[in-house]
Parts: C-alpha cells; sequence; structure tokens
C-alpha cells in the first residue's frame, strides 16, 4: 500500500509541476519495490522533461525494462519515443562537415568501426 501511495503522490507532484518533490516519491516507491519497473519509468519521464538528462532517462527507462518482477511495459514505447527524438535532434544539428554523424544518422556506419573511431577522432581535433 505504501509503494503504491509514492507512486500517486508522485504523480499528483509530476501533474503540478513539482518535479522534485515527485522524484522524491517515485525514489521512495523504488527502494519499497525494488523489483517493479513503474517507479523507475516515472523518474525517467521527469528526467527527459529536463533536455540536459538524456542519459539518465535512458538509465531508467532500461532499468524499468529490466525489472525482475513487473517490468513496465509502457517504458518500451517511452524509449524508443526518446531515442526518436535524439536522432532528431542529430538530423538538425550534424554539422556540414562532419561526414561521421551524418553517416551514423543515416544508418551506413556502425559506431564502434575504424572507419567511425577515426571520424570520431576527426571531428574532436576541430
Amino acid at each position: 500500500i505504501l509503494y503504491r501511495m509514492h507512486i500517486n503522490l508522485g504523480d499528483l507532484y509530476r501533474y503540478s509541476c513539482s518535479t522534485k518533490l515527485a522524484e522524491e516519491c517515485y525514489l521512495k516507491a523504488s527502494k519499497l519495490a525494488p523489483a517493479t519497473g513503474n517507479p523507475f519509468n516515472q523518474l525517467a519521464v521527469i528526467s527527459q522533461s529536463q533536455e540536459s538528462l538524456t542519459a539518465v532517462s535512458l538509465y531508467y527507462y532500461a532499468r524499468s525494462l529490466m525489472a525482475t518482477n513487473e517490468p513496465f511495459d509502457k517504458s518500451r514505447t517511452n524509449l524508443f519515443l526518446l531515442l526518436g527524438n535524439n536522432r532528431k535532434w542529430l538530423e538538425e544539428h550534424v554539422r556540414d562537415d562532419d561526414s561521421h554523424s551524418r553517416a551514423i544518422v543515416a544508418g551506413n556506419i556502425e559506431a564502434n568501426s575504424s572507419i567511425g573511431k577515426r571520424s570520431q577522432r576527426e571531428w574532436i581535433m576541430k
């Protein structure tokens, strides 16, 4: 019951734009039921609303999907939306002289290939 209360209270805080309080509630819920995915999905939603926390969102969505007792299936959709938004951002912000990033966005080069590593070094040196 306490777990569910923290999830619901966190939702109410999130709806009222009190993200810090919502985050605290979801973290408490995750400690009460660490094998459930819902609190981690909610933490990802909060972090995704803050543009600089994309990697944190990715972590929480993955954590939500890997929950042992109750994975939160909605996290899969949310994760795809996050990755789609990242792809869109990359497409909009690729530098004209950055053939490596253009190739990755187009799906033509694996990020860990030797060509990719050379292009990454060239991009960093610019």
